[in-house]
């Protein structure tokens, strides 16, 4: 059989047929068969475990023949094998022809590069979790580190399962050294300080607001700002010195000569003139003399202008002069400023003196208004005297008597005897019978009756 996985642990139980075993009373002649079998079982399980068998297949899927050619996955023992391509995730493996089973590193499936290319790896079947468990090799022992990119400047680190590459900044994070939070960067000024930075020195820096220019005097000048100390800002940009304010612009300051000059040629000079009396709200002004106003009311405005409460305006109408201050009241109101119509007035129209309001326009365009003719399809316009509605005639009832000749009729009261005829006597029509006198017919001569 030469494979140790048949042998047994019981000396006793090791008495197959020769070569396989060793049994009680066997010739002579087959004691040097067993002992070359036992020779060449345990030739196989050294090869199998020196690290001459190499793998095949795919990072994913890789495929090994031991030395053994074992029968069944549970006689396989610890092998060692060298590593024929690095694997680019979990993978499996299928040993001597057997079901492929899955490669785990502690109890976990493997990841990118656990398994560099040409290294040793030792295996042994685990029958409980049905798995091939990898032994000799592991990210803790740095194979992952394979795996990484090779970029200048980073720096592996652990993050607690794998090594990672991490780039200066990061690391130094990892490792609580940022700079700017647990570190100072590298200042010349700083490296060049030989005195001790107190606890005074840095509550006058804290003091100081954040984007606080100080600089001098000349530098802020040579900056185009303005200064608290400068005494003539007529040339900076933002100011304008334009006496008649022709550009009319927001966005600069005018000076004080050109407003005072400005002011001066536009607006009486207020300050010449004297008011009399106290004025009060709604006061009109009255010059009374060439450098004297006064406060006057309402009433005595009117006064002044000689309108009083009934002064006249002319409407350019027949109608000639019109109130043009309503006499009803002199209030700031449509009927302080115009007579109104009354509400009879409205209907009837009779005055062309006096103005409607919105209420009353809406009264006269109402009462004039026709009725609706929605729904009144076919209907006649009728009236009762004093209101006029949509309704149905029947003309049975509407129209009786004897209609004339001169009007489209007979003239005739009655129908006359059956068979008559109606004939024309020159002035009228009368119901005769056919052939007495001399009757009108009607002929048709050449298509005209």
């Amino acid at each position: 059989m030469s494979n140790i996985s048949q042998y047994s642990t019981t000396a006793g139980s090791n008495n197959a047929a020769v070569p396989n075993g060793w049994p009680e009373n066997m010739a002579p002649s087959g004691v040097n068969n067993c002992a070359r079998e036992n020779m060449a079982a345990l030739a196989k399980v050294y090869k199998d475990q020196k690290g001459s068998i190499v793998t095949t297949g795919s990072g994913t899927a890789y495929v090994l023949a031991t030395n053994n050619a074992h029968a069944a996955l549970a006689d396989i023992c610890l092998t060692v094998c060298r590593i024929n391509t690095i694997n680019t995730g979990s993978a499996t493996i299928a040993v001597d022809g057997l079901a492929a089973k899955t490669l785990q590193i502690k109890g976990a499936a493997l990841v990118a590069g656990d398994l560099p290319q040409d290294v040793l790896v030792l295996i042994a079947y685990n029958s409980t979790n049905d798995t091939f468990d990898v032994l000799s090799t592991g990210r803790e022992n740095l194979e992952d580190i394979a795996a990484l990119a090779r970029t200048d400047g980073n720096i592996i680190v652990g993050d607690g399962t794998d090594w990672v590459a991490e780039s200066g900044a990061t690391a130094r994070t990892s490792l609580g050294v940022a700079i700017g939070s647990d570190v100072q960067a590298y200042d010349s000024v700083l490296d060049g300080t030989t005195a001790s930075y107190l606890t005074a020195e840095k509550s006058k820096l804290a003091g100081i607001e954040a984007s606080a220019d100080v600089t001098d005097a000349t530098n802020v000048n040579a900056a185009g700002a303005t200064m608290n100390s400068d005494s003539d800002v007529s040339g900076s940009s933002w100011v304008i010195d334009e006496d008649n304010m022709a550009s009319n612009l927001a966005t600069k300051v005018p000076t004080q000569q050109s407003t005072k000059k400005y002011v001066d040629d536009t607006v009486i000079a207020i300050g010449a003139l004297s008011i009399s009396g106290t004025p009060v709200a709604n006061d009109f002004a009255r010059f009374t003399s060439g450098s004297a106003i006064e406060g006057r009311s309402y009433a005595e405005a009117r006064a002044d202008l000689s309108l009083g409460t009934s002064a006249l305006i002319n409407t350019g109408t027949t109608a000639g002069l019109v109130p043009l201050v309503g006499t009803k009241s002199a209030s700031l109101t449509l009927a302080g400023l115009v007579e109104q119509s009354t509400s009879a007035e409205n209907i009837t129209g009779s005055d062309d003196t006096v103005f409607p309001s919105v209420a009353g326009a809406k009264q006269i365009v109402d009462t004039h208004a026709l009725p609706t003719q929605t729904g009144k399809s076919g209907k006649f316009l009728t009236t009762n005297g004093s209101a006029a509605a949509w309704d149905a005639v029947d003309i049975s009832s509407a129209i009786s008597g004897t209609l004339s000749a001169a009007n489209g009729g007979t003239g005739l009261t009655a129908s006359g005897a059956s068979g008559n005829v109606l004939t024309s006597n020159g002035s009228g029509w009368v119901s005769s019978e056919a052939g007495g006198g001399a009757p009108d017919f009607l002929i048709i001569n050449a298509g005209i009756i």
